[in-house]
């Protein structure tokens, strides 16, 4: 969309499944191995048309170390390079991105200076996630993505092209 749009996007964590455990939970024991088969396909189905494969998606993260990481990294200047690192590490590598070890490698890909990440990793508060929650929690989000479009209108997911050209252009027209 930033292509066709002038867009300023803001990225705001959100812990989808947030009682998942540190070490991350095997997704077959979460949905069943027939259950996550069938959506793995649909997930492929989907990501294809943005060149995602998702070769390695075996695990659901705990994703609250990676949320924090990011926010460092926005704050750093390089929360794109970061976020675009973790998905591919998550998606389509099957690394655990709840991993402190793993997000310092991810981190360093990305730009970042590997120990003032650990530093910030291992002083970050959880409270540094509650505006993010608080914003979740108005806007009712359980899902991702969702998109807010100019504090306006929800689109939630990821094959909702058409609905979230219309919210952006009703958004520059109200302009």
């Amino acid at each position: 969309m930033e292509q066709h749009y002038p867009l300023d996007v803001t990225w705001v964590p959100f812990e989808l499944h947030p009682a998942t455990p540190e070490e991350g939970i095997l997704l077959t024991d979460r949905f069943g191995a027939e259950d996550f088969n069938m959506r793995l396909e649909e997930l492929k189905s989907r990501g294809a048309r943005w060149n995602l494969t998702y070769h390695g998606l075996e695990r659901m993260a705990n994703s609250r170390i990676a949320l924090l990481a990011e926010l460092y990294a926005t704050h750093q200047q390089c929360g794109e390079a970061f976020r675009t690192a973790v998905s591919h590490a998550y998606f389509e590598e099957g690394l655990n991105i709840g991993r402190q070890e793993v997000l310092l490698r991810i981190g360093e890909k990305a730009g970042l200076d590997r120990q003032q990440l650990e530093t910030y990793l291992q002083r970050a508060g959880n409270d540094l996630l509650l505006p993010a929650q608080q914003l979740a929690k108005q806007w009712s989000v359980s899902a991702v993505p969702t998109f807010v479009v100019a504090n306006e209108h929800k689109i939630v997911g990821s094959d909702q092209d058409q609905a979230l050209r219309t919210a952006i252009e009703k958004a520059m027209k109200a302009q």
